[in-house]
């Protein structure tokens, strides 16, 4: 075989490898093209830092570690079971902020106004004026 051939070969070879590759966005690396497009233009290893950086430790909507995982989970079942009493009146929370606010509670001005509204109850006289001036 002559040079000319085995460079005519090898530049066929570079040639279809090459097709299916194409050069990384950040990294500049060439990597096959279904990895870009899954990766949004990344390769693995991009990919995995761009998540690194945008969930950070800080950041509410992270990755939860399993035993931060266990953690939310125990606390949502213990909520949920202190709302699962089935012999518990339907508008016990109406009930409960009423009575918070007889106390002198200051409640915000949705919950005043949504026990009102769930129990029928008149909103007060300086409540309703502020309303409508805000109207």
């Amino acid at each position: 075989m002559t040079t000319y051939r085995s460079a005519r070969r090898d530049l066929a070879v570079a040639d279809d490898y090459l097709a299916n590759h194409a050069a990384r966005r950040f990294c500049g690396h060439s990597t096959p093209t279904e990895d870009l497009a899954t990766y949004g233009a990344r390769c693995r290893p991009c990919y995995d830092a761009y998540q690194a950086e945008a969930n950070p430790s800080w950041w509410p909507n992270r990755r939860l570690t399993p035993e931060e995982r266990s953690s939310v989970i125990r606390k949502a079942k213990r909520e949920l079971g202190e709302l699962g009493n089935a012999n518990r009146e339907p508008k016990s929370w109406a009930h409960a902020l009423k009575a918070r606010e007889e106390a002198g509670e200051a409640l915000g001005e949705f919950k005043a106004k949504a026990w009102r509204e769930a129990l029928r109850q008149p909103v007060p006289r300086a409540r309703a004026f502020a309303e409508e001036a805000r109207a």
